[in-house]
């Protein structure tokens, strides 16, 4: 996006010189040759007359200078509303990239704790377990320490993939390229099934 409002921007800059350019007298060399042919003496030998010109052209705008003149005001405008735009593509970036930084930042700090609480009912539900072993608890205790373990496992693999889309999508306001497809070879891939040899085709003789 800041790339396209740049060349915008480009772009009108230099509608903007042309028309300012135009307002003023402008003299260059022009050429010219006519040809004209009697198709009404002989059918099988025409003859021609060629005419060739070259004399300078002097280009004054006389009736239409005001309308130059306005056009003029016109690519100004142009230019500065292409400016703005170009300005607040830059910020809406720096907005997104400075959002998608703590985004990142607190799913970091998400799955830090999901991880610590995963190692606490890790060391909770084997305590539980020793317990059970011991005959100081009940199989539905441990069933139910299992069970929030597994919650808590699930919970930070959710947490570690919004972790792995928030780094996407920085990479994203960053202006990184688009990830290769999940179909599309890699190069060293692609290379080395080009390299690889193909399978010879078994040949059949008949007997006669």
């Amino acid at each position: 996006q800041i790339a396209r409002a740049e060349a915008d921007v480009l772009r009108a800059a230099g509608e903007a010189g042309i028309s300012h350019a135009d307002i003023y007298p402008h003299l260059g060399i022009g050429t010219s040759l006519q040809w004209s042919i009697n198709i009404a003496r002989n059918h099988r030998a025409r003859t021609g007359e060629g005419i060739f010109s070259l004399g300078p052209v002097i280009n004054v705008p006389l009736f239409d200078w005001g309308q130059r003149v306005a056009r003029a005001h016109a690519k100004d405008h142009e230019l500065r509303a292409a400016v703005l735009a170009y300005r607040q593509a830059v910020l809406q970036g720096v907005a997104e990239v400075e959002t998608d930084l703590g985004d990142l930042h607190q799913l970091h700090l998400r799955e830090a704790a999901t991880h610590r609480a995963v190692q606490a009912l890790d060391s909770r539900t084997a305590a539980v377990r020793k317990r059970k072993q011991l005959g100081l608890g009940s199989t539905l205790q441990v069933q139910d320490s299992l069970i929030e373990q597994r919650q808590a496992q699930a919970e930070l693999v959710s947490a570690r993939t919004a972790r792995d889309l928030a780094y996407v999508a920085l990479y994203k306001a960053l202006g990184g390229a688009p990830l290769p497809k999940a179909d599309q070879p890699t190069g060293a891939a692609a290379d080395h099934d080009a390299a690889a040899p193909q399978p010879a085709m078994p040949s059949v003789q008949g007997t006669p």
